[in-house]
């Protein structure tokens, strides 16, 4: 209780990194919606194992200086990587290359998910976003055909560009609507502004209610949304979020690519797809079923052969591990983890670790044993134990979490291998092995 109390207060604060704003807060009711958990709970293949796409894009540079250009083509490629990351994609890598001799300027994007060529120029755009609202001076009544043909024909821009949103998630969302009120859509757009343009989109929201027509959203000029008539304006708490319903398919992919795209600075320099090719998996087409039947084998092979050594703590050995393997795939499945070699390699040294700290556990309670145990030192050999693993297990998933951040993909699967098996056996140790400790040592005794 105390946890969900600290995380419901815990307040909002806007870190600006670069030119992108990491917004860290508390828990809102408006997160439980159908975003909060994936939709399937399943491991991800990545390249390593299945075929992928390969999709280069050429980057326009020729309007500055060669000695700027090199700075300019990292910061699009890091606007480029946060747009695919916020999308959702699981496994990627986004390279640039760059040859001043033929001003050739590239970026390389590797892709578990293929994905159709318009997403990926939708996700390339400059993504410059502006915000329109209907002129009271004109009527609409008295446009031409020619006038109608223009989109944005009677409405005034707000001011609002990228730089005033502070994040944009995709949502599902009864009042997300464009027309029909009893036919909502499936997926929306919540725009949350940054809080000193709040009083902006406050302005632009109170003209909007008083017209009959919300407040279109355009990228790069092009109507992209409304915002949802459904979205009553509150002239006591106006607040500074906006429900968006897209122009766009209306799928979760294509909403959480508008989003990363409102919620992201604009490009300098315009991006433009060249190629996109499937490419075959890295070390072979090797499916999911094989890899968890291996897994399965040397899982058995572990528990036989330690069993073996330690005959005496067979039991609390298979229950150790197989509830380590339970767990630990449960979480990878439920966060949708990427199966690939060094996520493979992470959970392996995640589980030789965990089987070195059985060892010491076991022989830490033969010590104990020797002339009888009782509970009380049984739960004394429980409590330095967690402790010994828990504060390793802190240290290791902070070099994780720092290592991902700074780190290339192969490092951030590898992270995420062993830094979900610690966590997994943590909680084994505090859910499973507590309570079962006495029936597996106390019990036994007894009989003697």
């Amino acid at each position: 209780m105390l946890i969900l109390a600290a995380v419901i207060a815990l307040p909002s604060i806007v870190i600006k990194v670069g030119d992108d704003n990491i917004r860290i807060r508390g828990f809102d009711p408006l997160d439980l919606n159908s975003a909060f958990v994936t939709q399937r709970f399943e491991l991800q293949p990545s390249l390593d194992f299945q075929e992928g796409q390969v999709s280069v894009f050429d980057v326009n540079l020729a309007p500055i200086p060669r000695s700027q250009r090199l700075e300019y083509l990292t910061r699009i490629r890091n606007i480029v990587f946060t747009r695919i990351q916020r999308s959702g994609l699981s496994d990627f890598e986004l390279d640039s290359l760059h040859n001043h001799d033929i001003d050739s300027y590239q970026l390389i994007l590797h892709s578990a998910t293929k994905i159709d060529s318009s997403l990926l120029a939708l996700l390339t755009r400059t993504g410059e976003l502006s915000a329109w609202i209907n002129d009271p001076n004109i009527d609409r009544n008295l446009a031409t055909d020619e006038d109608l043909q223009d989109p944005f024909y009677g409405r005034n821009q707000t001011g609002i560009s990228n730089e005033d949103i502070e994040s944009a998630t995709v949502i599902s969302d009864s009042r997300i609507y464009l027309f029909d009120p009893s036919r909502p859509s499936n997926y929306g757009i919540r725009l949350n502004y940054r809080e000193e343009s709040a009083p902006m989109y406050v302005a632009a929201a109170q003209q909007s209610s008083n017209s009959t027509s919300p407040i279109l959203y355009a990228i790069d000029n092009e109507p992209i949304a409304f915002q949802s008539p459904g979205q009553i304006y509150d002239f006591l708490n106006p607040g500074r979020t906006s429900l968006l319903v897209t122009l766009a398919d209306d799928s979760y992919r294509v909403n959480a690519i508008i989003a990363s795209v409102l919620s992201t600075p604009k490009l300098d320099f315009s991006v433009s797809l060249i190629s996109s090719e499937t490419v075959a998996p890295r070390y072979g087409s090797i499916t999911l079923q094989i890899l968890q039947v291996s897994g399965l084998v040397l899982l058995t092979l572990m528990i036989a052969l330690l069993s073996f050594w330690y005959k005496k703590h067979a039991r609390f050995i298979a229950v150790a591990l197989i509830s380590l393997s339970i767990i630990n795939l449960a979480l990878a499945k439920v966060f949708g983890l990427t199966l690939s070699l060094s996520m493979i390699l992470g959970l392996l040294v995640g589980y030789f670790a965990f089987v070195l700290f059985l060892v010491n556990a076991i022989r830490y309670i033969q010590d104990k044993t020797a002339n009888g145990i009782t509970k009380e030192e049984l739960q004394q050999v429980y409590s330095d134990s967690l402790g010994s693993i828990r504060n390793s297990s802190i240290i290791i998933i902070f070099l994780i979490l720092v290592s991902q951040t700074y780190g290339i993909i192969s490092v951030v699967h590898f992270g995420n291998g062993l830094g979900f098996t610690l966590v997994s056996a943590i909680l084994t140790l505090m859910i499973i092995i507590r309570p079962l400790l006495p029936e597996l040592y106390l019990r036994p005794s007894k009989k003697k």
